[in-house]
């Protein structure tokens, strides 16, 4: 393509410029090898403001070896260092971090995190590190990545800066469960229920710790808050029926794992519970029969696979 683009400017006496073979030459020159990347593009296509000023001198050059334009009679570079910094006070600061980080979303989105977190990093040392945005950025990539100690730290940053930042809160609680470090999912899980009382997952989350605690009277006064908010979300009715288990409370508990699966038939992990308590309370033939459903479900559930061949054992 590039060679056609030459050779039709060269039919039509036009100017032309090798504006590729300019930045192979100058990435030869910077860092010693041939193959732009990162060095110089913000992305597969948008030059760096280095690179912007490469091509300015690049077409400045080619008007003056055409004649049309006048050389400065101290050169080239004496002229470009008296302009730099007139040209660079006038950039937007605050628009270019902007336009880095709607890049680094634009790359998340397409899939490309080590990219988009480049930019993100990008992004910071452009606006400062007080961008909560470019933090929880930084963080959504990290947990993309299974990078999870990574993303509390960014999602913490990012939660630190804007403390009604909803989302920061929620993903945060989320990789701190994800990392081990349930005390901090617990202290921004009731951050997120000061800012937004009736989000349900907030109080469904928080009651399955509870209750993972030991604490489940108190787990289950929270699930019950999560159902009147949520009344059709089965991951909250199965959530509620384990804490009640918890509390011997079993006919409430086969209600609510029952109510789980009216909602959702295909839910493996109620048909695994409900066969557990099933079978709990001797009733070992529907027990078996939802723990086969469950591995219907999902053939790779290697709990309800052992508990299954148990089960059999014993029948």
């Amino acid at each position: 393509m590039t060679a056609m683009v030459l050779d039709a400017a060269h039919e039509h006496d036009a100017l032309a410029l090798d504006f590729v073979q300019v930045v192979d030459d100058e990435c030869q020159r910077r860092f010693g090898h041939r193959v732009p990347g990162h060095e110089q593009f913000l992305d597969h296509v948008h030059l760096d403001v280095e690179g912007y000023r490469l091509l300015a001198l690049s077409l400045l050059q080619t008007l003056q070896q055409a004649g049309l334009v006048a050389r400065p009679a101290a050169g080239n570079d004496e002229a470009a260092a008296r302009v730099d910094p007139l040209v660079r006070g006038r950039l937007d600061r605050a628009a270019e971090g902007q336009k880095l980080r709607n890049l680094a979303k634009t790359l998340g989105w397409a899939g490309k995190y080590d990219e988009a977190g480049r930019l993100a990093q990008q992004t910071l040392t452009v606006l400062g590190d007080g961008d909560s945005e470019s933090h929880f950025l930084l963080g959504s990539f990290a947990a993309q990545a299974g990078r999870w100690d990574e993303a509390v730290q960014q999602y913490l940053a990012a939660v630190a800066i804007d403390p009604g930042y909803l989302e920061a809160q929620l993903n945060l609680s989320d990789a701190a469960l994800k990392a081990g470090r349930p005390d901090v999912a617990q202290e921004h899980l009731r951050a997120v229920l000061a800012i937004q009382p009736e989000n349900a997952q907030a109080w469904n989350v928080l009651g399955l710790l509870l209750d993972q605690q030991g604490e489940s009277p108190a787990a289950l006064e929270h699930l019950d808050h999560a159902v009147q908010l949520a009344p059709t979300d089965p991951r909250i009715r199965l959530n509620r029926a384990l804490a009640l288990i918890h509390l011997a409370r079993a006919d409430e508990a086969q209600a609510e794992l029952e109510e789980a699966l009216r909602l959702d038939p295909a839910y493996a992990k109620a048909h695994f519970n409900l066969g557990l308590l099933l079978l709990q309370r001797g009733r070992n033939a529907e027990g078996i029969e939802h723990l086969r459903r469950a591995l219907e479900i999902e053939p790779g559930y290697a709990e309800a696979r052992a508990a299954l061949q148990a089960a059999s054992s014993h029948s």
